[in-house]
């Protein structure tokens, strides 16, 4: 993305740039932005959320403007390294939840756990197991 934080048409991601936007004058002297944009969905925020909403309505065919207070996108996410998928997921974690092999074998090690074999029974997950 790009200063101005927006995500525009079904295709691709765009931003739109300082220069698209016209700062007017108003009569007490103070500056105020004139917007002159159309898109199918406005998402306030450019957070994890809010860009998770905004590629799941582009993916849908819509056009998406995506506003946000900062000059960057990302909000709480960029305390995360970046280590954030957006969108559904990468391929491995589709892979798992479709329940298929890895085929090239490039992953070897099987899971450490199965999301079926987690016990996570009400009475286990609120038991008191410090010994005071």
């Amino acid at each position: 993305m790009g200063a101005g934080g927006a995500l525009l048409g079904p295709d691709e991601a765009q931003a739109l740039e300082p220069d698209e936007v016209q700062a007017q004058v108003s009569a007490t002297g103070a500056q105020q932005t004139v917007w002159d944009y159309e898109a199918d969905v406005v998402i306030a925020g450019g957070g994890c959320a809010g860009l998770t909403a905004a590629i799941r309505a582009r993916d849908l065919g819509a056009s998406v403007l995506v506003v946000d207070q900062n000059f960057d996108l990302g909000g709480r996410m960029l305390h995360s390294a970046g280590r954030m998928s957006l969108g559904g997921g990468d391929p491995v974690q589709q892979r798992d939840m479709n329940g298929e092999s890895d085929q090239e074998g490039f992953i070897t090690v099987a899971p450490s756990e199965n999301p079926e074999e987690i016990d996570d029974s009400v009475d286990l997950l609120f038991t008191d197991i410090t010994d005071w």
